[in-house]
């Protein structure tokens, strides 16, 4: 089964890293990508092939990361997407923040590219392979 991931992110060479990351090590994620909050809901909205986990920055301009997820929990049609918040930002407030908005996970962007690899590894494969995904 394909995974269908959005990403949204405000900076451009996150989303450049994720692809090039997918790219080497599965051919069975479709990545859609966003470049903040509103372009991420606008998708959300328009299309009707609802993705299978959304992968969220918390800190971005215009529409902040939380009110993104805040966004969705409310839609009838979104609120069941797994999010996980993909942040730079450690602190204890903002992980709290995200898991009362709604977050499934929370994941801090690393800063070593080998790292930053494994972590994507490791969160596609349990996404992947060991969770179950609602049924659409």
């Amino acid at each position: 089964m394909d995974l269908k991931l959005l990403y949204i992110d405000d900076s451009r060479e996150d989303r450049e890293l994720l692809r090039t990351i997918l790219d080497t090590i599965t051919n069975s994620i479709e990545l859609r990508e966003a470049s903040s909050g509103e372009e991420g809901l606008q998708l959300l909205e328009a299309d009707q092939n609802i993705p299978d986990i959304l992968l969220l920055d918390l800190n971005m301009p215009g529409m902040h990361g939380l009110d993104v997820l805040k966004a969705i929990r409310r839609d009838e049609r979104l609120k069941g997407i797994p999010v996980i918040v993909f942040t730079v930002s450690t602190a204890s407030t903002h992980i709290t923040e995200a898991f009362r908005a709604g977050a499934n996970a929370v994941i801090n962007k690393p800063l070593d590219l080998s790292e930053y690899k494994q972590v994507f590894i490791d969160t596609f494969h349990f996404w992947q392979n060991i969770s179950r995904l609602p049924s659409k």
